[in-house]
């Protein structure tokens, strides 16, 4: 990589997010339907947007095949869209939201910051757990014991 990048040079300002809207919308209504960032997001610390954005598009297409073949009304197929995707989601939304007040915001002793980071980064079973939550191999219910 440092070959790669040795004589780059930025071309333009950087940019990035704050304050992201962590929260889920109403999912439908009359004639329209939300899916992806527009029906729910979360900070992207843990990298899930995509994940989430082709969940949620696998769930309503289901839907709307029901739908549109007689399986139900709009109202139902929308609504158990909604909560498909809720029930799917949240874990993560939760788990997210929990990491960021508990690693970005809060403040711990550098004492504490060094320990534990000299943990994250030689503790193997650390970093396995953690690999497979963000890869949706483990679920964010059950990834590490409440703090």
């Amino acid at each position: 990589m440092l070959q790669r990048l040795k004589n780059a040079r930025q071309v333009t300002a950087l940019s990035g997010m704050k304050n992201v809207g962590n929260l889920f919308r109403q999912a439908f209504g009359r004639g329209w339907i939300l899916v992806g960032d527009a029906y729910h997001q979360k900070d992207s610390y843990d990298a899930q947007g995509i994940y989430d954005a082709l969940l949620g598009a696998k769930i309503l297409a289901a839907q709307l095949i029901k739908w549109k073949t007689g399986g139900g009304s709009w109202d139902e197929a929308m609504q158990l869209y909604s909560s498909e995707v809720h029930n799917a989601l949240h874990p993560m939304f939760r788990s997210t939201l929990d990491r960021l007040k508990r690693e970005m915001f809060a403040s711990p002793s550098p004492k504490m910051v060094n320990g534990l980071l000299r943990w994250v980064l030689t503790n193997k079973t650390y970093r396995q757990r953690f690999g497979l939550l963000a890869t949706r191999s483990l679920s964010p219910k059950s990834w590490a014991s409440p703090v």
